[in-house]
């Protein structure tokens, strides 16, 4: 006996740990069903798994399936004789489910798994009941969603699957979801064609099974049970009971019978169905981070083509433009600058601080300024077209929000930054260049601000972007700027030190954007499903468990 125990409970405990990691799984981007399978795998596991390896001796449970009006709650009645479940010319009737069990089980319907689903539970005598329990379900072709995720439910907590439809109904589609499902989930399915008469029986029952066979669904004529056309009791609601017979027996026998063989080929079906269904929580969480990876490719593409614009700028010499330009060619006008170059640099540290004041602190702030404002105005405008491209898309859409069309309002301050700490990083540089005493001789003659500043007006500035004669002038400033480093340096180290100014300057451009745009991967990765890969970790010992059990 604990031989045959064991792997069940083996079973029931990693069933236990399947759903509670369920419990852990978010799909905050709404879609592609995702949220919804871990649902109903969540519902399959311990809405009938759990309960139904834990009790496999307890009735077996038939589920009435079909659309709106086919005559799911006359058929109950009929089977019971009596007005079990409410029938109307109104629809839908059934909002909630119907159960008709035994009297003694009343407490393991109303308070057990299904109790969720607000059943209306309804005890009796019938001998029948003993071993066989018959739940009527809400409408599956019902407007109100909740009807129709109920039937569900249910469909996954049934050991039997009645699929109850009329000659006007057998074709809907909505139906033929269900069909699928419950032969997906491998749950031994009853047809019942209510309504019949014997003109059309024949051609109604062939077609029915046709389209079975053609939607990759199996069954023979026989097994379509045909229920005529009449008039119900007004008291009990039901059809006379000579008329339901046909089935009653079917389930009957189902139940005192064939029940181990019955419930081992809906567990069966349903643990097929969990496993299978790791694979679509998977597969909704692969689409939605489609769709992430889709809106975060918009954000790139806006900011490659702003950042790509101010690279362009930085690698032409025409990031700096205007004011400042004319400044610095106002500076070494008349030709003063030049002859100081030439003539040494003790000439250059004089002209320094007859022209400058004693320091570059001035055209240093007013490069600073134009700069950070130039990168600010370029983020603006990518943040305005990772939004368009957005809007564009569907998702993207609801996801849009009005300041996400415009930079932060931190981000200027952020660039500013950005820019002081790279001018102190161009410092240091121009100090690391100096390494050798005569360089560093050379470096503290001239000025390390001095020497700085050059460095970042040559990477500023080749022309400033200025056309006519000033362009003579300010090419004339920007061959004075290099002279200054290539008498510091030597050529080769004024090369090296002009790359290293222009790849800090650009990796300090590349950071100004992502911090503003990491407003968007904010968003996006709130939307990212959580939890998928630890249900994926589960799949190996759902198989195993499966296997021990069934064999």
């Amino acid at each position: 006996m604990a031989g045959e125990i064991a792997p069940v409970e083996e079973a029931r405990a990693a069933l236990h740990a399947f759903a509670e990691t369920l419990d852990g799984v978010r799909f905050p981007l709404e879609g592609h069903g995702g949220a919804r399978i871990v649902d109903e795998l969540t519902w399959a596991v311990r809405g009938y798994l759990i309960p139904r390896l834990g009790d496999i001796g307890a009735p077996l449970v038939a589920v009435l399936i079909g659309s709106t009006g086919c005559g799911k709650s006359t058929l109950l009645n009929s089977l019971a004789q009596s007005r079990v479940s409410a029938t109307s010319v109104v629809r839908p009737t059934t909002s909630h489910p119907v159960v008709w069990c035994h009297e003694d089980d009343v407490a393991r319907y109303r308070d057990g798994p299904l109790a969720a689903l607000e059943p209306k539970v309804v005890g009796g005598s019938d001998p029948m009941l003993r071993a066989l329990t018959i739940i009527d379900s809400p409408d599956i072709d019902s407007i109100e969603v909740a009807h129709r995720a109920t039937a569900d439910a249910l469909l996954r907590a049934a050991d039997v699957c009645v699929f109850v439809t009329t000659p006007q109904r057998y074709a809907d589609a909505v139906p033929w979801e269900f069909l699928r499902h419950a032969h997906r989930r491998d749950v031994p399915l009853l047809y019942v064609l209510n309504r019949t008469r014997p003109s059309i029986d024949p051609t109604v029952i062939a077609d029915f099974v046709d389209r079975m066979a053609a939607g990759g669904l199996v069954a023979e004529v026989d097994e379509v049970i045909p229920i005529p056309e009449q008039a119900t009791d007004p008291v009990t609601g039901a059809l006379d009971a000579a008329a339901v017979l046909p089935v009653r027996s079917i389930l009957d026998e189902m139940a005192r019978f064939d029940a181990e063989l019955t419930v081992s080929q809906a567990t069966m079906g349903a643990f097929d169905d969990v496993i299978a269904g790791v694979a679509r929580v998977e597969e909704a969480a692969s689409a939605d981070r489609a769709v992430l990876d889709r809106l975060r490719a918009g954000v790139r593409q806006a900011a490659r083509i702003h950042r790509g614009d101010l690279e362009n700028s930085l690698a032409a010499g025409t990031l700096l433009r205007g004011e400042i330009v004319g400044h610095w060619s106002d500076l070494i006008s008349g030709g003063q600058f030049s002859r100081a170059v030439n003539e040494g640099l003790q000439r250059i540290r004089s002209w320094r601080r007859r022209t400058l004041g004693g320091g570059p602190d001035q055209i240093e702030g007013e490069a600073r300024g134009e700069v950070a404002a130039t990168i600010v105005r370029h983020i603006d405008l990518a943040a305005a077209e990772a939004a368009a491209a957005w809007d564009l898309d569907p998702v993207g859409r609801t996801l849009l929000a009005g300041p996400l069309w415009r930079i932060d309002a931190a981000t200027p301050r952020f660039v500013t930054r950005s820019i002081e700490d790279w001018t102190l990083d161009v410092r240091r540089l121009v100090a690391d260049k100096g390494g050798d005493r005569q360089t560093m001789a050379r470096v503290a003659s001239v000025g390390v601000n001095m020497v700085a500043v050059a460095a970042m007006l040559v990477v500023f500035s080749h022309s400033g972007g200025i056309t006519g004669g000033e362009v003579g002038i300010a090419a004339g400033a920007a061959a004075a700027q290099q002279a200054i480093l290539e008498r510091v340096f030597g050529g080769a180290a004024m090369r090296t030190l002009l790359g290293e100014v222009r790849d800090s300057l650009a990796a300090t451009i590349g950071r100004c954007f992502e911090s503003d745009l990491a407003r968007f991967e904010d968003v996006l990765t709130r939307l990212e499903p959580v939890g998928v890969e630890d249900v994926s970790g589960h799949r190996d010992r759902l198989l195993a468990v499966r296997e021990v059990v069934h064999g």
